[in-house]
């Protein structure tokens, strides 16, 4: 993919229904959109999410994973893929959403542990009612996170 340019941008600021997400820093939540950026084949965002980063940083108190998934929408976009952000209340989590030319719709969650560590980023397996789960894309592994999807607040 390209890098896109700066100048051809848009930002989203995550409220609806007059209730904002934050993140752990307390501070709303606001997602950079870059004109250019398209959607990618499968091998394109597997490609990015293994040069990406975004996994490594360490959660924390003030880097939650509200963070994690503005961040990796943020480096998606500047890379020229288009890339949105989910937030789940009834799991209290937030992921992304990508939209791939030839397998459709993938969800993923690049949200690092404390103390960070890399390898992180997962492929989640989401539908409304049924458990929130997934795989490591880049080691051995699955991920139970717990919860059950019940809503979801999806921003592009």
């Amino acid at each position: 993919m390209v890098p896109t340019d700066a100048a051809g941008t848009t930002t989203v600021k995550l409220c609806s229904n007059n209730v904002c997400t934050v993140g752990g820093n307390g501070e709303v939540i606001t997602l950079t959109n870059y004109n250019n950026a398209v959607d990618p084949t499968y091998d394109q965002l597997i490609e990015f999410l293994k040069a990406d980063k975004t996994d490594e940083r360490p959660y924390t108190s003030t880097y939650v994973c509200s963070d994690f998934a503005k961040t990796l929408h943020d480096n998606a976009e500047k890379n020229g893929i288009r890339a949105g952000w989910i937030g789940s209340r009834s799991c209290n989590h937030a992921f992304n959403v990508f939209q791939t030319t030839d397998k459709g719709t993938v969800y993923i969650d690049c949200t690092g542990v404390p103390g960070g560590a890399t390898l992180q980023d997962k492929q989640l397996n989401v539908e409304v009612g049924q458990p929130l789960t997934g795989k490591y894309l880049f080691r051995s592994g699955t991920v139970q996170m717990g919860c059950t999807l019940a809503n979801l607040l999806i921003y592009w």
